[in-house]
């Protein structure tokens, strides 16, 4: 899964005076697999919008993505936050032909957020997301279960120069049965000499690493990252459709910021 491509997407690091809304565009490329313990992926290249919005309850930044602030004190934030993941064609991954298709989703609920250092140099959240997963492809809508992954992020603002900003993460990936069959389960109609049938279970699906860096350059950013992905002691490894123990995902690209109000946003 990944987050919405906002939250990598802003580029605002120094503790200056920043205007309340950003609209720009850009480019994403990403090589990414076609869903969790694929061992096959898929490039992905497109232009992206891009919309900053610093507003006291509403906002999307790079803090998370689209969100909406409930509480909020030194140490700790309340909002309710979004993820989504591309789509996979089933033809395209040898261990999912003849297979249905995995369709877009995307993740919704409160996510819970503790500081635990805001030092101008590091900067350490904790982050705790429930969320609802949905699938669409854009005709029938379906819930398709929860995640609950727990995230340890650090972030050094003006590193390794003034202009960028270095971010590592740990998160620790979990869901309920219903997501786990979506992706793991083999039905009897669908299974074969080299995929026999499996009932998927809830449980732990992956440990995740991951590292980007963004630059700035005025009204330009450029990022790139990379994360990998642990799925070997995930609660459905013995899934045929889990052909990978380990993953890798990698994206690159740059954002440009057009258009930038008077107004100053809060941070």
């Amino acid at each position: 899964m990944f987050v919405l491509l906002l939250s990598l997407l802003a580029f605002s690091q120094v503790p200056e005076a920043l205007p309340k809304w950003e609209l720009g565009a850009g480019y994403f490329y990403g090589d990414i697999p076609d869903y969790p313990g694929s061992e096959e992926s898929t490039v992905r290249a497109f232009p992206v919008p891009y919309f900053i919005y610093r507003g006291d309850i509403v906002r999307a930044d790079r803090e998370g993505g689209l969100r909406t602030r409930f509480l909020k004190g030194t140490m700790y934030e309340l909002d309710f936050s979004f993820a989504g993941a591309f789509p996979a064609n089933s033809e395209d991954n040898a261990a999912r032909v003849d297979m249905p298709d995995l369709d877009w989703m995307f993740e919704l609920g409160p996510q819970l957020r503790l500081f635990l250092l805001t030092d101008l140099n590091l900067r350490i959240q904790l982050r705790f997301p429930l969320r609802a997963v949905f699938a669409t492809d854009f005709q029938d809508l379906n819930h398709r279960g929860y995640t609950f992954s727990p995230e340890l992020r650090f972030s050094l603002p003006q590193f390794p120069f003034e202009s960028q900003i270095l971010n590592f993460s740990y998160t620790h990936e979990n869901a309920s049965t219903e997501l786990h069959r979506y992706f793991y389960d083999v039905v009897p109609a669908y299974a074969n000499a080299t995929r026999p049938t499996y009932r998927a279970k809830n449980g732990h699906m992956a440990d995740t690493y991951s590292i980007s860096l963004v630059s700035r350059y005025k009204r330009l950013a450029v990022f790139t990252g990379m994360s990998v992905a642990d799925h070997s002691k995930a609660e459905n490894l013995n899934s045929p459709l889990l052909t990978a123990k380990y993953t890798r995902s990698f994206f690159a690209g740059f954002i440009f910021s057009m258009y930038q109000s008077e107004e100053q946003g809060q941070r």
